[in-house]
């Protein structure tokens, strides 16, 4: 959780002094955060390159002057975190019979690409929670059994919990292709705006569809460079360095994904048409069973 959150190992380092500080110093509490992101990312390396390409883009498209979008069935999510201005104001105590400042922090006309560059990835996967969690409940309600949620949990009675599982698995394998949920978050917040209404869905489809050819996408991610930022050397050096991370975090998880589609195809799972996977043949293939804790 802590690099979902865009924690450092500074700020993790803090939460572990705060809960162990009876058994840890504080810089043996440091050390204990170092050698935690070191083991993520060397263990979920892949993990790690979601993240950055997902803060990237919502870097990009915040610096670009517009929100960050996040799409799914049921509803679209709009993020737009503006800049705090520092305000003040005085007031009068009617206790102390007295006037005292106060400083209010009120949002402002510029939009913070810094928060939303650490919140995107936050935002991104909590929205496709709600939507398993939403396909869940709708299930459920569709067979008259009790359903309760409590985070990422659910509660139902014994009888009805024993569906739970595979309804959840389906609900996971409804967000859709890996791929086409990638690609649909690049299309909303990187190339969608620079279309006309009356080619979108042409568009979109063979973007989402498919792999965006990497020199494509290359001139996609440019033309969100603004108009003042093209022309100076030092503020163009940032853009382009973004630029070429999000290629390279792209590229980087296109290959990994194939990797592990010839896997699957290794151990024969089915991938059939629309690339959507058969839950009911990765069950069968699987030697780990679905199960649901119930009492």
């Amino acid at each position: 959780m802590p690099i979902i959150y865009g924690k450092t190992v500074m700020t993790t380092a803090l939460d572990i002094r705060e809960n162990l500080s009876r058994f840890l110093t504080t810089k043996e509490c440091f050390v204990v955060a170092k050698l935690c992101f070191e083991f993520w990312r060397e263990r979920f390396h892949n993990m790690e390159c979601l993240i950055r390409l997902i803060r990237s883009i919502g870097w990009l498209t915040s610096s670009s002057g517009r929100p960050v979008r996040y799409e799914v069935e049921n509803f679209q999510t709009i993020q737009d975190y503006m800049k705090m201005d520092a305000i003040n104001i005085w007031v009068y105590e009617k206790l102390h019979k007295k006037r005292r400042q106060v400083t209010l922090r009120v949002a402002s006309d510029k939009r913070d690409s810094r928060k939303t560059e650490i919140s995107s990835f936050v935002n991104f996967i909590h929205q496709k929670d709600a939507h398993i969690a939403m396909k869940v409940v709708e299930r459920m309600l569709s067979y008259n059994a009790p359903i309760y949620t409590v985070h990422d949990n659910f509660i139902s009675t014994s009888y009805h919990s024993k569906k739970l599982a595979s309804i959840y698995s389906s609900a996971l394998v409804s967000l859709g292709h890996p791929l086409k949920i990638i690609n649909k978050f690049i299309y909303l917040n990187v190339i969608k705006h620079q279309f006309e209404n009356a080619i979108l869905e042409k568009i979109s489809d063979s973007l989402i569809e498919e792999v965006i050819p990497r020199d494509r996408l290359t001139s996609y991610l440019k033309e969100n460079i603004p108009e003042d930022i093209r022309t100076s050397n030092s503020k163009r050096k940032i853009w382009d360095e973004r630029i070429e991370t999000i290629r390279t975090l792209t590229r980087a998880i296109l290959n990994l994904y194939a990797d592990r589609m010839k896997e699957l195809r290794r151990v024969g799972c089915c991938i059939i048409r629309n690339t959507r996977i058969s839950l009911g043949m990765m069950k069968k293939k699987s030697e780990l069973p679905l199960y649901c804790v119930h009492y």
